[in-house]
């Protein structure tokens, strides 16, 4: 449960910075 929780966060984390320089 620890590993996934702080996974999936980090997951979003990285597809939000990669998707908005994408849109930039």
């Amino acid at each position: 449960v620890v590993n996934g929780k702080p996974t999936r966060t980090n997951v979003g984390r990285m597809v939000s910075l990669k998707y908005r320089n994408k849109h930039i």
